[in-house]
């Protein structure tokens, strides 16, 4: 599951407050692309594809969502 080798992506970006191995339209590009074949996969009846690429998805909003706290907005530890 690709997902799992996102976790340490975003483990780290929230230790260290900063995120730039990635630019935010990869970030969104990348999230609304296995949005879009989540919902495909559920269309087509494969619910354990539709997971995990929602799960894939999600880890990827979340290092949108940080890319653009940390980094565009500059907020640092206030909450938004």
């Amino acid at each position: 599951m690709f997902s799992i080798s996102l976790v340490p992506t975003i483990v780290n970006t929230l230790k260290f407050k900063e995120i730039k191995s990635f630019s935010w339209i990869t970030l969104l590009i990348t999230s609304i692309g296995l949005f879009i074949m989540s919902w495909t996969f559920l269309t087509l009846n494969c619910y354990l594809t539709f997971v995990t690429n929602l799960i894939t998805s999600i880890c990827w909003f979340i290092l949108l969502y940080l890319k653009i706290r940390y980094e565009i907005l500059n907020v640092g530890d206030k909450i938004i």
